[in-house]
């Protein structure tokens, strides 16, 4: 059936005002029969020898009129079967959107794949962070400096080269409320080294893995917002996982490091909840700018003991690591998976960097530390699994954007 015929008839059945009631019928019916199928005719079909074939439940059966209560004749719909034995039109018109919708299913599945592969990377650069600090001989103010100015520099250069000379001005204008982000973002910053220099590894990460947590109280005193039950019940559990983690600090002498890494997690926290009631807060130019704010306040405490080229490239792949491949990496594979699956992945960090450090460094984890962390994995990993669950939106990314500091 050519589109022009179909056209015509179109036409016709618009200009059918009323006239004749048996001659609209007739082209109103003709309609019918050739809407399914207005395709181009090929030229190399073989000539049209085809027959008309009913189609449809109880087709050419009387019934009863479901508005108007009379009787009447159930449409036909006539399908064109062609006489060399292919088959109709519409099954394949069927079949090739099957195919259609079966490609894309393939593709959503593996775009799926990659995203949730990229969100593991950056879990596993991001849990190289106490590798990192141990692998240095250099003093915490030494380190903090380094690091934020290598982190710093490297985001930026990748804006520059993105958006040209006007990246100069978008990191000043980033406004009040991202002035006051950009102090807590150098908090947070500082606090993770230090963190990391005070207190060990494992209490550092389960410690920031409640941040979630703190955000949603953070959240109920600043913004009003309810607290469902699960996520206090989550609260409850992480706090007292906090609490023996901390327990054990007190005999280690390293209670001071656990209190540095509070306020890192605090600060995130508090950035979470900010980009909430903010939703214009340039987190990417505010990660820049704490950076550069961050090495301007150490670089007088830093000191040139030890620094070498080893030490320099150590702290500058530090910098690039967490601040930058797993910054990018985590931004664009969480694009394609649910936030819940992303928040999954994220938690295997509360494993990995301990893992790393008793691989490499044979620190161990003792008993409380284990116990504690072991309850706020549970109550992470059953807060994100009840959201996936009831579908609940996650404050994942907003907390991983500023890159662990």
């Amino acid at each position: 059936m050519s589109t022009a015929y179909g056209s015509n008839l179109l036409n016709s059945f618009s200009q059918c005002q009323r006239p004749g009631l048996s001659e609209c019928q007739t082209r109103r019916s003709a309609i019918r029969n050739v809407h399914f199928s207005l395709v181009q005719t090929r030229a190399e079909d073989p000539p049209t020898a085809a027959r008309m074939a009913p189609s449809g439940k109880g087709c050419g059966t009387r019934g009863t009129h479901p508005a108007e209560g009379r009787p009447h004749a159930r449409r036909c719909r006539l399908i064109k079967v062609p006489s060399d034995g292919r088959q109709p039109l519409h099954v394949v018109g069927t079949q090739a959107r099957s195919a259609v919708t079966k490609r894309s299913s393939a593709i959503t599945g593996s775009t799926a794949a990659r995203g949730a592969t990229m969100v593991l990377i950056a879990t596993v650069a991001w849990s190289f962070a106490g590798v990192f600090t141990r692998s240095l001989t250099l003093d915490v103010m030494t380190t903090v400096a380094l690091r934020a100015l290598a982190g710093g520099t490297m985001l930026f250069l990748a804006m520059l080269l993105r958006r040209g000379p006007g990246a100069f001005g978008d990191l000043i204008a980033i406004g009040r409320v991202g002035w006051f982000a950009v102090v807590l973002s150098a908090v947070a910053q500082a606090a993770t080294t230090a963190g990391l220099f005070m207190t060990s590894v494992a209490h550092v990460t389960v410690i920031y893995a409640t941040c979630p947590f703190l955000a949603a109280i953070i959240a109920r005193l600043w913004l009003g917002e309810v607290i469902p039950r699960a996520t206090l019940l989550a609260i409850v559990a992480s706090i007292s996982g906090v609490l023996v983690v901390m327990s054990a600090s007190t005999a280690s002498g390293t209670l001071v490091g656990d209190a540095v890494a509070l306020v890192m997690t605090l600060s995130f926290a508090t950035i979470i909840v900010l980009s909430k009631a903010h939703p214009d807060l340039r987190l990417f130019e505010v990660t820049i700018v704490s950076a550069f704010l961050t090495f301007g306040l150490f670089i007088p405490f830093a000191s040139d003991v030890n620094l070498d080229a080893a030490n320099v490239a150590i702290v500058s792949a530090y910098g690039l690591t967490n601040m930058v491949v797993a910054f990018f990496l985590f931004i664009k594979g969480a694009r394609h998976i649910p936030a819940a699956t992303s928040g999954l992945i994220v938690t295997l960090e509360i494993v990995l960097s301990p893992l790393w450090v008793w691989l490499f460094f044979d620190e161990t984890v003792d008993a409380a530390t284990f116990l504690g962390g072991a309850i706020v994995l549970a109550a992470v990993i059953g807060h994100l699994v009840h959201s996936l669950s009831r579908g609940a939106r996650i404050p994942v990314p907003a907390l991983i954007e500023q890159g662990h500091g």
